[in-house]
């Protein structure tokens, strides 16, 4: 870390997570020996015990004491996800907007934290004060209801933190970007804007999520006597009002398939919304309705392997069932990364005769996030001497950078993970690299992404597993027992005997060379691995991981 002294004497930026990717936002701020945070959110993993990916809070946790709170932009899970994890290494007060607080809640309800944590309610242009931070949010439309813009006020001058955000003239559910209060702060002087790039790449303006409403009720009826799913993000609550209202314009019943989406459900009307929105109708109650009758909307727009939508590509959803040339409507994009489990599913949707119909051909989703045309505006309204950009990988972010400095930005700041930079003006800086690790849930522990135990499950599912027992009598090793994991089939006894036998003799060799040696417990160790991956590497072409015990 650097020095305190440093420290108390500038305006600080940490970004733990959300700058090396899209995902796990979590950033820090630090004036005159205080600190915030903005936003704690969770990622997604690629691999099968890899589904929850978080920031890694160490360099915080040292200095709690000082941090006066975490701020949350909006509800997403990229933003607030992580909290049940993370939450009890900060223990400091959360302020969110109303949406956001029901939600935040109902997953700390799950970790038995819902007593603990000092959860704090703030109305949309509010400011609160946290020590030398005064902290205003202002509302913008996302693709969710009350996302906020975060203006945060300091001895060193006003930063604003965008968290995710967009222009829509006409947004069906929550409220308008706050044009007024953003050319407000510009007025007042902005010394740093930290912006969204996720969009960076797309020149105009997406269409407005109105439209979509009507795009998805043209093609819903045009598909009677079939039955009908939409699969879109779950939190995207004026999508699931547009599917309701869709359903209800073609005489169908909208059913919630999925967790996720009646947690929302429940949360959203618990916040006020859906007031006047068709009811939806039980998961149970689908196994009721003949084609045409329903309109199902499903989780699993991504491909995640446990989804609804999931299980109704492989047949193993209990209360719905496609036929041929019923409709999957993919109301979504696809976030990077996920695109191949994407095509698997649409894949096995397709050979049973069921139609995908995709954003490629139909105008049924927009972007929440901010394109070139969008962020020229937002430049004009603020104004600010300094751009840092956030929210994406390397490629998003040094665009961003680029197309900043091309609109007549006078300074520009390229962050990753961990990069601690100071932001006041007139000493403008990277300050140094600090640990930004990535971290697993693994059952109900959290792992570093790439420590070793994580290196040990990645290498058993790759090489296989080799468990070996060893009787030590003096200086020699008795080969007693092998068996193996995700290396033979059933069917190949034969081969697997015939190979644990060279490994035998291969280990009795090795004992042999070296038996005026000191035969310690770790020695005779390495000769087991030694043998083993020698062996299989050369009759099956692996190098499996070996677990051996001496007795």
């Amino acid at each position: 870390m650097a020095s305190g002294k440093t420290l108390e004497d500038g305006l600080y930026f940490l970004p733990l997570g959300g700058t090396n990717d899209i995902g796990m936002n979590f950033s820090l701020y630090h004036c005159s020996t205080q600190w915030i945070a903005v936003d704690l959110g969770m990622g997604f993993g690629r691999l099968p015990w890899q589904e929850v990916l978080l920031p890694d809070p160490s360099y915080i946790v040292p200095y709690r004491q000082h941090l006066k709170g975490l701020v949350i932009t909006h509800a997403h899970e990229d933003h607030l996800g992580g909290i049940p994890y993370i939450w009890p290494h900060l223990r400091c007060p959360i302020y969110a907007t109303a949406f956001a607080v029901h939600l935040i809640r109902e997953k700390l309800d799950e970790f038995d934290l819902v007593d603990e944590v000092p959860l704090i309610e703030v109305a949309s242009d509010t400011t609160i004060k946290l020590g030398v931070f005064e902290v205003r949010l202002i509302s913008v439309t996302h693709s969710i209801p009350e996302a906020s813009v975060v203006a945060i006020k300091t001895p060193k001058g006003m930063v604003v933190h965008t968290g995710d955000w967009r222009l829509d003239p006409t947004p069906p559910v929550g409220a308008e970007t706050d044009m007024a209060a953003l050319k407000s702060l510009g007025d007042a002087g902005v010394r740093a804007l930290v912006c969204d790039s996720t969009n960076i790449f797309t020149d105009t303006a997406s269409a407005s999520e109105g439209y979509v409403r009507e795009q998805l009720e043209q093609l819903v009826g045009q598909h009677p006597g079939r039955n009908v799913v939409i699969t879109c993000f779950a939190s995207n609550i004026a999508r699931l009002e547009s599917c309701a209202l869709a359903a209800a314009a073609h005489g169908r019943k909208p059913v919630l398939i999925g967790r996720s989406l009646k947690r929302i459900e429940r949360v959203a009307r618990a916040s006020g919304y859906f007031k006047n929105t068709p009811a939806f109708v039980e998961e149970k109650a689908a196994r009721k309705f003949r084609p045409g009758q329903a309109l199902y909307i499903c989780t699993g727009s991504q491909g995640e392997g446990r989804s609804a939508l999931s299980r109704i590509s492989e047949k193993a959803h209990p209360s719905v069932s496609l036929q041929e040339d019923d409709i999957v409507i993919f109301s979504s994009r696809e976030i990077p990364g996920n695109e191949r489990a994407i095509a698997d599913m649409q894949n096995k949707l397709a050979l049973r005769g069921i139609r995908s119909l995709t954003v490629r051909t139909y105008d049924i989703h927009v972007s929440g996030h901010p394109s070139k045309e969008e962020l020229r505006k937002l430049y004009t309204w603020l104004r600010p001497e300094l751009v840092v950009p956030i929210h994406g990988g390397a490629r998003q972010l040094l665009e961003h950078a680029d197309f900043a400095r091309a609109q007549g930005i006078p300074e520009v700041l390229v962050p990753h993970d961990g990069l601690f930079l100071r932001l006041d003006a007139g000493n403008t800086q990277v300050v140094e690299k600090v640990a930004a690790r990535q971290l697993v849930v693994d059952g109900n522990v959290l792992f570093p992404k790439l420590g070793k135990a994580q290196q040990e499950r990645l290498r058993g599912a790759l090489e296989g597993i080799v468990f070996v027992t060893v009787f030590q009598k003096g200086k020699r090793g008795i080969f007693l027992e092998c068996s193996a994991y995700g290396l033979f089939e059933e069917v190949e006894n034969t081969e697997k005997q015939r190979i644990f036998e060279e490994v035998r003799e291969y280990f009795s060799t090795l004992q042999q060379k070296y038996n005026n040696t000191d035969k310690k417990p770790q020695t005779v160790q390495k000769s087991v691995t030694t043998a083993v991956q020698k062996v299989f590497l050369r009759e099956r072409g692996k190098k499996p991981q070996v677990v051996v015990h001496v007795l």
